[in-house]
This record gives C-alpha cells, structure tokens and sequence, in this order.
C-alpha cells in the first residue's frame, strides 16, 4: 500500500509539473500589441496638469526598413506626415505625476506601453532648471525603467528634441544613443546612466551631471535658409541640489573629463606664433591619459594635487620652419600641450569654485575617500569649504607618434 500511495503522489507532481509547462509565460505579450519605448522626455508645462511627458516610440516600419510604412498616430501622438516616412512615434500626456501621465496614457493608447527597452531620458530645459527630485525618484522606482538607461539635458523642451532626426538617422533618440557613444570615445562629455545620475544626487555633496544636447544648425547655412536642425552633444549640464546650475561649455567638459580620469581621444590645437608672428597651428590627439586627484589635509587648511599625464600623437604640423627630426622642438611642443591643458584644468576648477559654487570636480568625494574625520567636520557647510579649497596641477604630455608627418610640406604664396 505504502508502494501504491508513494506512485500516486509522484504522477500528481508530474501532471502539475506539466500544467506549469503548458501554461507558459504569464506576462507574455506579441511585439504588435506594444508601443515600444525608445526615449522617454519630461517637461514642465503651465497648468494644474504641470507634467508633460513624451514617449517616442519604435514604429514596426521602422523596425523593417526603408520598405516599411509609416506608423500612424492618435489622439496625443504623431509620426509622419507630409509624405516623409518617419521611423518613430511621438505620444504625450499631461499629469500630476509620471504615475499619473501613464495612467491615462495606458487607457488612451491601444497599444500597452512598453519602457524596458528605452534607451534615453531627456530633461527639457524648464523642467531642468526648476526642480527634478520629484518626478525622477518615482521614475527610478518604476520597475519596467533600466537603470542603465542614459540621462541627458536640453536646450529646449525634451518634446521638441525627441520630434527631431539626428544627422544621417531618421530616429531621433537611436541619433542620440549613437551621437552620446561617439562623444564620450572622443572625450567631448561623459556618459551618465541613469543609476549614476541618481546616485551624484543623492550622494553628500549633491552635485551631479549628464551631457547637454542641443538643436544646431548645419555649418555654414545660412539662418533663414530652412536648413533643418541637428543634434549635437559638446558640453556638460551641472547639477545642483536637484535642479540645474550650470554649463560646461566644449572646452571646459574636455577638461572635466581629465578629472573624472577618461581621457581619451581629446584633441589639442595650439598655436604656433612668437613675435605676434602667427606660424600656423599645431593639432594633437591625446591617446592615453590619467589622472590621479589627492587631497592633502594640513595647518595650512585643504590643498588638492591634481597630476595629468598622458600620451600624445602628432595629427597636424602645417607650421613653416617646425622641423620635428629635432627632439627639442618635439619637447617644445609637449610642453606647450602640457600647459594648455593644465590652463583647461584650472579654469574648469575655478569655474566650479567661483561661478557655480558645485563640486562637480570631486573635491569632497577624494577628501571623504582618504580624511574621513576631515569630511565630518565640514561636510555640513560644504559649500562655504568648497570654494577655498587650494588646488595644485601639474600636468605631463609626451608625444608618441608621428603619423606620416616628419617634415611638414611648406608651400610658398602663389606668384603674380
């Protein structure tokens, strides 16, 4: 009897293993019945409703190719019209909160609105600068959001950026994914998730940052010409206490980029001219770099050594009369990279001290890391400490490579 109790409760596990398999997965929905999130944008707007929300979404043309059609939009959304195929959706709403935006954005849209896959958030420019604590600390929790999506502000409403193609990409925030990698390999800003973003925020010094898109027009056209805009990434939005404080502008987010230690890709003009002579400029790629920030606590008060070091290749020397066969005019120009980019660094740090009062520049993260009882004592008046914080840079540039280039050609003025 033991024999026979023991096989039936054994088939019974199996008929309910089995039940399980068939069910298969309980979330599961087919990929046209989703409005799927590329990028999602915040605004403020007037009103009682003061959160304006923009989806753009992946239309399945888009997915096909050139030969797919246009997808359509309802009530809140567009997509293509006057006979230009767009790859995307745009679809807005309006709440007290991104809780209550997507309430009524579900009831509204057919289609379920899926946001595992958005790859961007853009902060419009008004909802920036007044406040992003409270719309931001829900979005984090929403639990269909990665938090490895990528933040970045604007010039202007995230609604308008999100309606507009990047150059040579029909899709705007596919652009912006594509615009944010390029610009980071190539040391113009740094890529921020969004679990980075809300991390700076929250840490002890509050200050944080993310790229800063904007709409340009095409070099070189004229400014009622109709030429469309572009989007591009060349300078860094600093934030402070929730809401935003600040520009870096292109230069100044070069020279940030040493002090986070990413350096890499940097380009250096500098010029060539004594005497008021102007001999023609000199360019450089920085290959390599690093940089090592550590706080000294004395008497004396705070002093912060900021070391830089990296390692050049020689793009352009169109300069008459530079003979780079000589090892003392290679050491020559080095130097000269070597200054200009300690000049970077400096200004970038009085910025920061002076016009923005924020420590984007990591000060009180190095003196918490190795002075902790140090931090304690002025963590809570950091901001009246932060701007006289002394600060020491020394910086080396040694180039490594030529290139083709040995002896640069030197063409005369063409004769009467």
């Amino acid at each position: 009897m033991k024999g026979v109790a023991a096989m039936r409760k054994l088939i019974l596990v199996i008929m309910v293993l089995s039940l399980l398999l068939l069910t298969g997965c309980w979330d599961y929905r087919e990929l046209d019945q989703l409005a799927i999130v590329y990028a999602v944008g915040f605004d403020r707007v007037p009103g009682n409703k003061p959160i304006l929300i923009t989806l753009q979404t992946v239309t399945l043309a888009g997915a096909q190719g050139p030969g797919g059609g246009g997808g359509g939009g309802g009530g809140g959304s567009d997509s293509s019209g006057g006979g230009e195929q767009k790859t995307y959706t745009r679809i807005t709403g309006e709440g007290k909160s991104f809780f209550d935006v997507l309430s009524k954005l579900g009831r509204e849209v057919p289609r379920g609105i899926y946001l595992a896959d958005a790859k961007i958030i853009v902060l419009g420019k008004d909802f920036a600068e007044t406040g992003i604590g409270d719309i931001l600390d829900s979005v984090y929790r929403y639990p269909e959001i990665r938090k490895t999506t990528l933040v970045l502000a604007a010039d202007r409403t995230a609604n308008e950026i999100l309606g507009k193609g990047a150059l040579l990409e029909p899709q705007p925030a596919k652009g912006l994914e594509m615009i944010l990698e390029k610009t980071e390999t190539d040391a113009f800003v740094p890529l921020v998730h969004f679990y980075e973003f809300i991390a700076q925020i929250k840490s002890e010094t509050g200050v944080s940052f993310v790229p800063f898109l904007e709409l340009v027009k095409d070099p070189g056209s004229e400014p009622d010409s109709g030429t469309k805009d572009n989007l591009t990434i060349r300078r860094t939005a600093i934030f402070k206490s929730q809401r935003q404080v600040g520009i870096l502008n292109q230069a100044e987010s070069q020279a940030f980029m040493w002090l986070l230690d990413k350096m890499k890709g940097e380009a250096i003009l500098l010029d060539n001219g004594s005497g008021g002579e102007q001999k023609g400029p000199i360019a450089l790629r920085i290959l390599a770099g690093r940089t090592t920030i550590t706080p000294e606590v004395s008497e004396d008060g705070i002093m912060i050594h900021i070391n830089c070091s990296g390692k050049a290749a020689l793009n352009e020397a169109e300069a008459a009369g530079l003979d780079l066969r000589d090892p003392e005019t290679v050491k020559q120009v080095a130097r000269q990279a070597s200054k200009a980019v300690k000049g970077q660094i400096e200004h970038t740090i009085h910025k920061a001290q002076t016009e923005l009062n924020a420590d984007f520049v990591g000060f009180g993260e190095r003196l918490h890391d190795q002075y902790p009882t140090k931090w304690k004592q002025v963590k809570d008046n950091w901001d009246e400490v932060f701007p006289t914080v002394s600060y020491e840079v020394t910086c080396n540039i040694e180039i490594v490579s030529f290139g083709l280039i040995n002896d640069p050609i030197q063409f005369s003025d063409p004769k009467e």
